[in-house]
């Protein structure tokens, strides 16, 4: 008998956890709903397109999930077109007009009752019926590599970018109406794998290899999420090709800094499991104000870019210092999610 129980320890642990994760985000749920809640898996189970060039692969990627008309709408790279659904788990597909949709890193923002959508090397679209699919142009962006619009309180609209080894991700003020830039932009975040050991893309390296560039990581995938006051830019390290790719974040009480590095980084971590490489993605918030997490997924397979999407319940958790933690819980990421 006691052999047996020996055996099924390991199991009973990994269904006690499992099931206290569930518990702790379902603690969330308001009173009234189903006692039998929907669930998913990651990575999303959607019909990903494979690749218009070889090799043969599927390379889904940097999603930007945004809520409009009490619908969510998913963007990725390199997916022919985007995803709206009611539910998070039935998705419609709309294959646009007008749309740069083969370009990298698509990203897209609400803005005055319209969708705005603009992605690597484009400018800005934009639609008032992205179900109808019909895009028009609206303006041009200067230096946009993995762009991320955002809108302040205040009505004001920002704009972040960066992908590089070397360049720092900056971000400047946009006119709301014409899009054109206020100012000059400001240099906000870069890399620094000495001081931050998860941005490492080579492992292997010396700190003196490490001072003079090897294993520099790309910084990249910025997105800005405003709450109480604090503004959390995050940011994707050291490679999307990696395991261990990962989003970070930065805090500051402006939208364009100077920001802090939060110590707690990475927030969104999944090296292990069938998963792995959980960075360059979008925080929202779902219909009943719960924080979820979107990232880019690696396979690695077929491609080195071979890539998935998933989602990961996320939030702020206080720390008594007046200053939120961002979170994301990707453990048994890739089990049932409720």
């Amino acid at each position: 008998m006691k052999k047996h129980l020996r055996q099924r320890e390991p199991f009973c642990a990994l269904l006690f956890c499992f099931v206290g994760f569930l518990t702790f985000y379902g603690r969330n749920c308001q009173a009234g709903e189903a006692a039998q809640p929907s669930t998913f898996c990651n990575p999303l189970n959607l019909p990903y397109r494979f690749s218009l060039e070889s090799p043969s692969r599927r390379e889904a990627a940097d999603p930007t999930i945004v809520r409009w008309n009490n619908e969510y709408w998913l963007f990725a790279s390199k997916s022919g077109g985007y995803w709206h659904s009611s539910d998070f788990a039935h998705w419609t597909f709309v294959v646009p007009s007008g749309l740069p949709i083969e370009n990298y890193a698509p990203d897209v923002e609400v803005i005055n009752g319209r969708m705005y959508f603009t992605a690597v090397g484009t400018g800005m679209f934009t639609t008032s019926d992205p179900a109808q699919g019909q895009w028009m142009p609206v303006g041009s962006l200067q230096g946009n590599q993995d762009p991320a619009l955002f809108v302040d309180t205040d009505g004001k609209v920002y704009f972040y970018y960066g992908n590089s080894a070397t360049d720092p991700i900056k971000g400047v003020e946009l006119d709301a109406s014409s899009f054109a830039q206020i100012g000059s932009p400001q240099s906000l975040i870069t890399g620094d794998p000495l001081k931050h050991g998860w941005e490492l893309k080579d492992p292997n390296a010396t700190n003196a290899e490490i001072a003079s560039g090897v294993g520099a990581p790309f910084i990249e995938g910025s997105w800005m999420t405003k709450r109480n006051g604090t503004y959390y830019l995050q940011y994707a390290a050291p490679g999307t090709e990696l395991k261990w790719y990962a989003d970070g974040v930065y805090t500051s009480g402006s939208p364009l800094g100077p920001f802090t590095y939060a110590p707690y980084s990475p927030f969104s971590l999944k090296a292990t499991g069938f998963i792995g490489g959980t960075g360059h993605g979008s925080t929202f918030q779902d219909s009943q104000g719960r924080y979820w997490h979107a990232d880019t997924a690696l396979i690695g397979v077929r491609h080195p870019f071979e890539r998935r999407l998933v989602v990961f319940p996320s939030g702020f958790v206080p720390t008594g210092s007046g200053l939120d933690q961002l979170v994301a819980q990707t453990y048994l990421g890739d089990y049932p999610i409720i």
